[in-house]
């Protein structure tokens, strides 16, 4: 009668080995899900940085040189393609700063006042939209007074003053 006692009590043990084996397997799993969720939400606020870096840097190329053709009273086909692109890029810009790709994600520019006050931050980037696409209208019109007033109204230096850091080192 003790065999027959002793193998159930051994089926157990391993029963219950099993199960801890399994749970301990299941928490490395968890662990490890969780790291490469950081990873995974690193890389992509990294994307969304450089996506950032990029259109910015094409906006102010091309608004620069838009500036100084309307500036000269120089508008034509291809400043009026020029302003097209900056409305365009412009319109990018949207939805491309979502909480978690800033500067205590990724090595960037962007200032964590952008998602503390994302009211004004959103007012300023949908007044420099609409800038751009006054622009595109005026180019279209051939008004290089209207075009050059476009760019300036863009106003780069609002929103950089408060919300753009210092390059990282």
């Amino acid at each position: 009668m003790k065999v027959r006692f002793l193998v159930p009590t051994f089926a157990l043990a391993a029963l219950l080995a099993g199960t801890l084996a399994l749970a301990s397997a299941s928490q490395a799993d968890t662990t490890k899900a969780e790291g490469q969720a950081v990873t995974i939400a690193q890389t992509n606020a990294q994307a969304i940085s450089e996506k950032r870096r990029k259109l910015m840097k094409a906006i102010s190329g091309a608004r620069k040189g838009l500036r100084k053709k309307a500036k000269a009273g120089s508008i034509g086909p291809a400043e009026v393609a020029q302003a097209e692109k900056i409305a365009a890029l412009a319109k990018q810009l949207t939805g491309i700063w979502p909480k978690g790709s800033g500067s205590d994600m990724v090595k960037g520019r962007a200032k964590p006042a952008i998602w503390q006050n994302e009211a004004d931050f959103n007012k300023r980037l949908t007044k420099m939209q609409k800038a751009a696409a006054d622009g595109a209208k005026a180019a279209k019109a051939g008004d290089a007074k209207g075009v050059s007033a476009a760019m300036k109204a863009m106003g780069c230096g609002g929103c950089h003053k408060r919300y753009r850091g210092p390059k990282p080192k």
